[in-house]
């Protein structure tokens, strides 16, 4: 995974990664890593480009 693939929010971190589809089109996921926690989850949202994530991840939503 590239360096741009992850970025740190405080104690969350984001990892954004390629995941293809059952109808073979490729989306951007998102797995956070909450290390006040330890815990790992996915982002419930799909998104069609790494920069739609990232501008997801900074407004906070």
């Amino acid at each position: 995974m590239r360096v741009a693939d992850t970025i740190t929010n405080g104690a969350l971190t984001y990892s954004l990664y390629w995941q293809t589809a059952m109808d073979g089109k490729r989306y951007c996921r998102v797995k956070v890593y909450d290390s006040q926690r330890g815990t790992t989850y996915q982002y419930g949202y799909y998104f069609k480009t790494k920069k739609a994530a990232r501008l997801h991840i900074a407004a906070g939503c």
